[in-house]
């Protein structure tokens, strides 16, 4: 079941809830490096296509966060 996509804005958030007004998008080395790949599409149980990561308008930081857990900091290389 996916649901939140790379590509929600910003934008997107502030119109629509009274969650935090700015992310940060984080990308897992090993999915930075896919070629394409397919995602959340911000609604529940639909998939969205990618062609790219720099096809996206929104900026990542990519780091290692197979194991993450509550309360670790980001290491972005």
């Amino acid at each position: 079941m996916g649901y939140l996509g790379p590509d929600i804005s910003d934008e997107f958030i502030n119109k629509n809830s009274l969650w935090e007004k700015q992310w940060v998008r984080i990308v897992d080395y090993s999915a930075s490096k896919l070629e394409s790949f397919i995602s959340g599409a911000n609604q529940v149980n639909v998939h969205k296509y990618f062609k790219s990561w720099k096809s996206l308008d929104n900026t990542f930081i990519t780091s290692d966060i197979r194991n993450a857990q509550e309360g670790d900091f980001i290491s972005s290389r």
